[in-house]
């Protein structure tokens, strides 16, 4: 499957640089062995690369090194979206260059970035100076600190111009999330430990992260119900809105925990109407899991009673009687 994802988005770009190849110059391609003054390095820094749903997209990447011979033109958003056949199309764009954006239709317009839907990041660049860019395949280029391949990239108009197309994606071409695998969360607690995070994703690209784990203790009132009477949170921000009465911080002999996950959809991804989530190898009750389309809350689902841990006695003397040896 993600062989199958990459291989489309792959196609997705070699389509999208074969559209903008199709605009340039004759000589966008002319040699370069009489040049020396030449460009082999690229850094730009200062992309904001994630968003939220009904985020703004803004114009922040710089070139790293200030005395370099290129500037940006103009930073782009595509929005992307999947024909019939297969293959995809840039349904809306946004460019930081108001010109361009002016040119564009207003359904032709990204003003915010939706949830569900499927973003690719392009910039330009221009050369200063008299200087040119190297081709593509002799250029080694940065974005954010992490290697773009030449393969997202176009050098255009004699080398004055490069083209990098789909260096980044917001969102998914799959944005719905239908299951969660979490694992390593720590049950087997004694009395006077204290609750640790231990609670890791099985795939790194589940389009989901953990927000926090929680432990409740939880107390039985006369009508036979429980109720939480104190909490504890991985997170600390909550942590510290209780008060010292309402905080667990370690576990007490005979009294009974109630464990549970947030777990919080990110790059413009959603849950399923029928995200289902495993913890530790175990599927939870779908009663337990609380969908809000962005977020998943899922509760009760282990509860604990500690104990003490029973002390290991040496063995001070070993008495064997009838042995022969």
């Amino acid at each position: 499957m993600k062989m199958m994802k990459k291989a489309k988005k792959g196609i997705t770009v070699l389509l999208l640089l074969g559209m903008v190849m199709a605009t340039l110059p004759i000589t966008a391609f002319a040699g370069t062995e009489d040049v020396g003054n030449i460009i082999r390095n690229i850094d730009i820094n200062d992309a904001i690369l994630s968003y939220q749903a009904g985020d703004v997209p803004e114009a922040t990447a710089t070139v790293r090194d200030s005395t370099a011979n290129y500037e940006i033109v103009y930073e782009g958003w595509d929005r992307m979206e999947e024909k019939e056949d297969g293959s995809w199309e840039t349904a809306a764009s946004w460019y930081s260059d108001l010109d361009m954006m002016t040119n564009l239709q207003e359904d032709e317009k990204i003003t915010t970035f939706e949830i569900g839907k499927y973003y690719i990041y392009n910039i330009e660049l221009n050369a200063k100076g008299g200087y040119i860019f190297l081709p593509e395949s002799e250029l080694k280029i940065s974005l954010n600190g992490k290697t773009i391949p030449t393969g997202n990239v176009c050098v255009a108009d004699s080398g004055t111009k490069l083209y990098m197309v789909g260096i980044a994606e917001l969102g998914a071409k799959e944005p719905m999330i239908d299951i969660v695998d979490v694992m390593d969360v720590f049950f087997d607690y004694n009395a006077g430990d204290v609750p640790k995070a231990s609670a890791l994703l099985s795939d790194p690209y589940a389009g989901c992260e953990i927000e926090y784990e929680s432990w409740e203790e939880m107390e039985t009132k006369s009508d036979g119900t429980s109720e939480p009477v104190a909490y504890w949170y991985s997170d600390e921000n909550k942590n510290n809105t209780l008060s010292a009465d309402k905080k667990i911080s370690a576990f007490e002999e005979g009294k009974t925990y109630m464990y549970s996950i947030s777990l919080k959809a990110k790059d413009l991804r959603s849950f399923s109407n029928s995200s289902s989530v495993m913890v530790n190898g175990d599927k939870v009750n779908a009663a337990n899991v609380i969908n809000t389309e962005t977020g998943l809350f899922v509760v009760a689902v282990k509860t604990i009673k500690p104990t003490k841990p029973v002390p290991i006695k040496p063995i001070e003397l070993i008495q064997i009687n009838g042995a022969t040896v």
